[in-house]
């Protein structure tokens, strides 16, 4: 009888894209409007900066 050592893996199941609106979605529990803006706002200022 012949046999192999079972091993533990880890993979990706699923992916979702990264925007400021998924963001604003997940992180912000009062909900503000204009949070997506704001980020978008920020991201824009952090690129030309950064």
């Amino acid at each position: 009888m012949k046999y192999q050592k079972a091993s533990l893996q880890h993979v990706i199941s699923g992916w979702q894209s990264i925007s400021t609106a998924m963001i604003a979605s997940l992180y912000n529990r009062n909900p503000d409007k204009k949070y997506a803006e704001k980020l978008d706002y920020v991201l824009k200022h952090l690129r030309r900066n950064g």
